[in-house]
């Protein structure tokens, strides 16, 4: 497979990189960690994976690709992304990379998009203590819900939306079976449709469940190999338009 340029979280010079990208780094083929834009080198042509939480390299990143014509992977969530008006790349916005993820969240925006009455989507999130941040895969389902006519979702207002918990026992509890191995990763979100006064139950939804951080791996590998066999794109593209695309 085609190389391709990892820009990801480093925890200190002495560690390396922070976990979702040592991750993808040791189970992605031909996924080359670099640290800023000198250190492309003779990988001209290939697509740019960026899942740094500092969003401070992307307008250099951008800005590249635009040049170039690379395609341009964001993992990073929770910030705001100025894009040039006319894309001459791809820019692929990807807040779970995970092919269950992006299956769960094509399910769970049909369901809403198919509802007769106003209706409120809340969803619960379980994820590990050492998780600071609330779900980006939960805000970025929310702003999405947010703009179908029945929807009294507001994009940006996630108090009400998203409960996050970030508890193995708490996450125990609801009797979700933590496997030990995977206490330091994993993600469950519930998604319940209520009803726009949030007194009545519309759609209890099924459940996603991500133990360790192998899945966001082969989602990554499943988008790359895809790149390979099309045709270059010049446009911006959410991960779930572009997996129904091009499943």
């Amino acid at each position: 497979m085609q190389n391709a340029l990892l820009f990801g979280d480093r925890t200190n010079p002495v560690d390396g990189l922070g976990r979702l990208a040592q991750t993808l780094a040791d189970n992605v083929e031909g996924l080359v960690p670099v640290s800023t834009l000198n250190d492309i080198g003779s990988h001209a042509g290939a697509p740019l994976v960026h899942t740094r939480r500092n969003p401070a390299l992307l307008p250099a990143l951008i800005k590249h690709c635009q040049r170039t014509g690379q395609p341009l992977l964001n993992l990073g969530t929770g910030f705001e992304v100025e894009l040039p008006p006319e894309l001459n790349f791809l820019y692929l916005e990807c807040p779970n990379i995970s092919l269950e993820a992006i299956d769960f969240r094509t399910r769970v925006q049909q369901a809403c998009a198919e509802m007769t009455e106003p209706f409120f989507l809340h969803l619960t999130e379980y994820h590990q203590r050492s998780k600071k941040d609330r779900s980006g895969t939960a805000v970025s389902m929310i702003d999405e819900v947010s703009v179908l006519p029945q929807s009294t979702n507001q994009q940006g207002f996630y108090r009400e939306a998203v409960t996050s918990v970030r508890s193995v026992a708490q996450t125990r509890a609801q009797n979700y079976e933590v496997p030990p191995e995977h206490e330091n990763g994993f993600a469950i979100h519930e998604a319940t449709i209520l009803s726009a006064d949030r007194k009545r139950i519309l759609a209890d939804l099924e459940t996603l469940e991500i133990y360790g951080r192998q899945t966001y791996a082969e989602g990554l590998t499943w988008v790359l190999q895809t790149l390979q066999r099309i045709e270059p794109l010049t446009e911006q593209l959410s991960i779930t338009d572009f997996r129904e695309r091009y499943m």
